[in-house]
């Protein structure tokens, strides 16, 4: 038995939401296909007690929104722009040739040892080691004239992509070798992640749903950021699924924003119209009395 009745069809929704972000709600860029789209505000409150009646009053301390997806595009330029400025990004055209470092750590190496540098060129060529120096904590990583080896006396090339230590007086448990290479790499996205920065600049958020007649509910988030890093799930080679993302981000008040605002605002235009098929309810007529029944 049914307890109620639809009170408005237009306010029962349906379908997914597309996830847009950027620096501004008009420099947006939709993040495209994924699954499992949702928002969750938390209100975290305290009570403000008295002595002798009570709880006196409830406080907001804490308002955020958290918004989780798993992104079904892998695309780094886009992880770049939405992680907030802590990541380094690259792009290669597979023509140019460029210099690189390749790190070889303290402890990792022995003299005498193989050391090659493990990266192709576009043609799938061994690549051409330049130079080899020490790291010098002193100087932040740079390569100060010092602490250049000097070929043939402190190490040996072997071929174009490898080298072995010779001298004695580098000691590989305490020396970090940084060997510079030329490289003419594949075209291709390179991101880099890690010690850039700690500050991630805050990203706006709209999410968009849009139903059969074309009316949209938006909510807006004014300062959101990443809160949880890539998340990567390969499926099995028989699956039939794709490799699945999931990103989180946690939305905070925006002080320059209107009060009553800050946090997120929605804007619904499809509950706004009454249900075709709701009409006013008719009213009883009074029954007609008849002229006899009206003479006493």
């Amino acid at each position: 038995m049914s307890q109620t009745s639809i009170q408005n069809k237009q306010t029962i929704r349906y379908g997914s939401a597309k996830v847009l972000i950027g620096d501004r709600f008009d420099k947006l860029i939709d993040i495209g296909a994924a699954r499992s789209v949702a928002l969750k505000e938390t209100v975290t409150t305290v009570d403000v007690e008295s002595d002798n009646a009570g709880v006196i009053a409830s406080l907001v301390s804490e308002h955020k929104m958290e918004v989780t997806l798993d992104n079904l595009e892998i695309n780094f330029k886009r992880y770049f722009e939405m992680r907030g400025g802590i990541d380094n990004l690259e792009e290669y055209d597979g023509k140019t040739e460029i210099q690189k470092e390749y790190v070889v750590e303290a402890g990792t190496y022995k003299i005498n040892e193989l050391i090659q540098v493990p990266f192709l060129n576009v043609d799938k060529s061994a690549v051409s080691i330049e130079k080899v120096y020490k790291k010098s904590s002193a100087t932040c990583g740079q390569s100060p004239i010092s602490n250049i080896l000097i070929e043939n006396s402190s190490y040996e090339k072997v071929e174009t992509n490898g080298i072995k230590i010779t001298s004695n007086k580098i000691k590989p448990n305490s020396d970090t070798l940084i060997i510079v290479y030329k490289q003419t790499p594949a075209r291709m996205i390179r991101m880099g992640t890690g010690g850039k920065s700690s500050t991630i600049k805050p990203r706006c958020i709209k999410i968009v749903n849009t139903d059969a007649n074309g009316k949209e509910l938006r909510i807006y988030l004014p300062q959101a950021s990443i809160s949880s890093g890539l998340e990567f799930s390969f499926p099995a080679d028989k699956s039939q699924d794709v490799i699945v993302n999931k990103l989180s981000f946690s939305a905070t008040t925006n002080s320059n924003q209107k009060a009553g605002e800050q946090l997120a605002y929605y804007e619904d235009e499809q509950a706004v119209y009454e249900d075709e098929d709701i009409t006013p309810a008719k009213t009883e007529k009074e029954p007609e009395v008849s002229t006899e029944e009206q003479t006493i």
